[in-house]
């Protein structure tokens, strides 16, 4: 394994945005795992639209069995949301293994 994609969806006005980060845990065998990748994701800006991205995390190729996604939420709607603060939504639709 050498590289994971994340699809995720951004639409603000429907209270879903990116995740803030993305951290990719490895395991040979289930029980101990390492942090291969992590990824921060920039804030969504005013004004934005709907939109979907391939987040790349990619690392030295290397053998696991076993793989954690970690997905860090906003958890709330930014100030410049009509409904600042309010508890948002992260979509991800698809995670590819290379």
């Amino acid at each position: 394994l050498q590289e994971v994609v994340v699809s995720a969806l951004s639409a603000p006005a429907s209270w879903i945005f990116f995740p803030k980060g993305l951290k990719v845990w490895l395991s040979r065998d289930g029980s101990h795992y390492h942090l291969a990748r992590e990824m921060k994701i920039p804030d969504t800006e005013p004004g934005a639209g709907t939109e979907t991205k391939y987040f790349r995390l990619g690392f030295e190729p290397e053998p696991a069995k076993y793989l954690k996604l970690e997905a860090i939420s906003p958890l709330e709607n930014p100030e410049w949301h009509p409904n600042p603060g309010g508890k948002c939504w992260i979509f991800i639709d698809e995670v590819l293994l290379n």
